[in-house]
């Protein structure tokens, strides 16, 4: 791989050369709510208060 930028770093009589690289990086951070008891899944559920039915993606508004 090659430098993008060489040059040094001076610190009275020493001087540490530097080179700086060129690097990406993509990840994706996931995080899974797990029970302290038995370390399983907890789910997130969309869940309507009154009628305790689970409500679709589609018929979920906001609230302005």
């Amino acid at each position: 791989m090659k430098a993008i930028w060489s040059g040094s770093i001076g610190f009275g009589l020493v001087n540490i050369p530097v080179n700086m690289f060129s690097a990406t990086s993509s990840g994706r951070l996931d995080l899974d709510m797990l029970d302290g008891k038995d370390h399983s899944n907890i789910r997130f559920m969309r869940i309507n208060e009154k009628t305790g039915k689970e409500v679709k993606w589609e018929d979920i508004s906001k609230r302005i």
